[in-house]
């Protein structure tokens, strides 16, 4: 898998792009950003909800669930006295819409299992990643 970053103005506003798909990255008006796009750890917290909901949808459409709308609202807290501000906790509002006729322990298990089991962005946050870098000069 692979993405690749570009910067695309004289500050810190980047394009990401993966395969045909494009989306934009600014940073905080602190750092010179613009808000002209998703800030880092917001996509942190997308991917995650992303990654969830995908499992979570297809496990209630498995057991016949027709969703009529399927919302997401994710938050996390941040320590804003470090140097680096990791996440210190994320809660995520799963707002399901539609014909859910099956038992709320099975739907609450399917959650479970999609955030704490199935999820690879949230498996990452979780284990202690190894992330290895390199610099080339062009």
């Amino acid at each position: 898998m692979k993405v690749e970053l570009t910067r695309v103005n004289e500050k810190i506003r980047f394009i990401v792009k993966a395969g045909d798909n494009t989306m934009y990255v600014d940073g905080p008006p602190s750092l010179g950003g613009e808000e002209q796009g998703f800030r880092p750890m917001q996509l942190l917290l997308s991917a995650l909800a992303s990654c969830a909901s995908v499992d979570f949808a297809s496990m209630l459409y498995k057991q016949g669930v027709e969703l009529e709308d399927f919302l997401v609202e994710i938050e996390g807290d941040r320590q804003p006295e470090a140097a680096a501000t990791p996440f210190t906790k994320i809660r995520i509002l799963f707002i399901l819409q539609g014909d859910i006729h099956i038992p709320r322990p099975l739907v609450e298990q399917f959650a479970s299992r999609s955030v704490h089991e199935l999820c690879s962005v949230g498996a990452t946050l979780r284990e202690e990643t190894k992330i290895e870098y390199r610099i080339e000069y062009r």
